[in-house]
């Protein structure tokens, strides 16, 4: 198959709530470790609240 150069592939991210519910539907160990990654940079990324008390 040729593929055009210039086009673009278009891909969408699922949600770490959509991999989940994937994964149990599936049971595929391949959706539960892009589970895993995605959960991970998630928490990774999500901004601390400074209004938490630390007590």
């Amino acid at each position: 198959m040729n593929t055009n150069k210039t086009e673009f592939e278009v891909t969408v991210e699922k949600s770490v709530e959509t991999l989940w519910e994937d994964f149990e539907k599936t049971g595929s160990v391949k959706t539960y470790l892009l589970f895993l990654q995605k959960a991970q940079n998630q928490e990774e990324t999500e901004p601390l609240n400074p209004f938490l008390s630390l007590s």
